[in-house]
């Protein structure tokens, strides 16, 4: 869920995305990733880095910097996630894309580290009269992670990666370690410094990556999984559904923008049918 916030009379926000968020837990929801769409960055030395819509006001910043990203789900323990799907390239081991350009732009390594929840996206940008523009690489990792590739034919089933932790040489030279007392810098009544922090001193860290297996369960007449977008605008998160072989639902209140929608659709599929782009054969 991609939600914006709003200004009330007076210049204070209504805490939209905030409001939003505690009443789908209200309701039984569970906000399992809150993601940070950082347009732009700002840096100590007063650079700044990506670009946003001006906002020329007094007395408070610009508020156009960045939007809030959602992930809810009814069962934390159940609900389909490949996270090896958003992995970054990790240091001393090849980088194995989820899916190569120009099926996915976003880069992407299945055995690297984790991916963090600040992205760096610039502002999208479309031919089409759109008011709410962002680029398709910023829905990749949506797509990617929460959305299965594959389902059985009645879409009960999910196609899911089995992995296991394997040791790797990170190529510092060194062992590394994690885990030290910290000292509350007082002394207790037998006049030995109080101690807290974690219960493990320099615990050896022993690097792992993940490694792929296998795939369960077994799916004779795998269908793809589908990605629904129920505010659908021009089109952008269907194109990118279908460019990484899922199926795609679009739902918007113009006719003008299903008309664009089906148009921008029909053309991604007519492009991987030219190129011979099969998503499953890369990502199996």
């Amino acid at each position: 869920m991609n939600i914006g916030d709003k200004r009330n009379g007076k210049g204070g926000l209504w805490m939209i995305p905030e409001q939003f968020a505690l009443e789908m837990v209200r309701h039984g929801w569970h906000l399992i990733d809150n993601v940070i769409w950082a347009k732009v960055m700002t840096d100590e030395d007063g650079t700044a880095e990506g670009a946003c819509m001006i906002e020329p006001v007094q007395r408070r910043l610009n508020g156009n910097g960045w939007e809030v990203f959602y992930r809810f789900v009814r069962d934390p323990k159940t609900c389909y996630c490949d996270s090896c799907a958003v992995r970054l390239p990790r240091d001393n081991c090849p980088t194995i894309p989820y899916l190569s350009a120009p099926l996915m732009s976003v880069v992407s390594s299945i055995d690297g580290r984790s991916c963090q929840n600040v992205w760096r996206v610039p502002m999208g940008q479309t031919r089409y009269r759109h008011y709410a523009v962002f680029p398709s690489s910023l829905v990749e990792r949506p797509v990617a992670m929460t959305c299965p590739m594959k389902v059985s034919g009645d879409g009960q089933v999910m196609v899911e990666r089995e992995i296991e932790m394997v040791e790797y040489d990170e190529g510092r030279g060194k062992k590394r370690a994690i885990g030290k007392y910290t000292s509350l810098g007082e002394y207790n009544e037998n006049r030995s410094k109080q101690m807290t922090g974690r219960v493990d001193t320099a615990r050896a860290y022993v690097p792992r990556k993940p490694k792929t297996i296998g795939w369960s369960p077994e799916v004779s007449e795998p269908a793809p999984g589908v990605v629904l977008d129920p505010f659908c605008g021009t089109g952008t998160t269907g194109v990118v559904a279908l460019n990484m072989g899922r199926s795609f639902i679009g739902i918007d209140l113009y006719e003008e923008c299903k008309r664009i929608s089906i148009e921008r659709c029909k053309e991604a599929v007519d492009i991987m049918e030219r190129m011979k782009l099969d998503p499953w054969q890369v990502y199996n």
